[in-house]
């Protein structure tokens, strides 16, 4: 079995602040707060944990854009999805939580 760091020693060699003025992370998981440039807290937390539940449960990204800049204007206003919506046969009591 080999075992790889996989880039982890050089991230951890980089600054672990972001300077103001940058966004760091993929555009497509940005919370509104960060993509207004408010300070993070825990709401960018839950916002990361919907977007990723509701991958898993649909196989599809929640925000899809050709252009970064359209990536950045639906993280400011996120479109509302239903899972339902989407796949009818998802239940319906499992949706509501996500």
């Amino acid at each position: 079995m080999k075992l790889g760091d996989f880039g982890i020693a050089k991230a951890r060699a980089h600054a672990m602040r972001t300077s103001d003025g940058t966004i760091k992370g993929k555009l497509a998981y940005l919370s509104p707060e960060q993509a207004r440039g408010d300070e993070v807290d825990v709401r960018t937390d839950v916002y990361g944990l919907g977007l990723v539940l509701f991958e898993a449960a649909t196989g599809s990204q929640y925000l899809e854009a050709d252009a970064d800049i359209q990536l950045l204007q639906m993280a400011l206003h996120p479109p509302q999805k239903s899972i339902v919506n989407l796949h009818p046969q998802f239940p319906q009591n499992l949706a509501i939580a996500i």
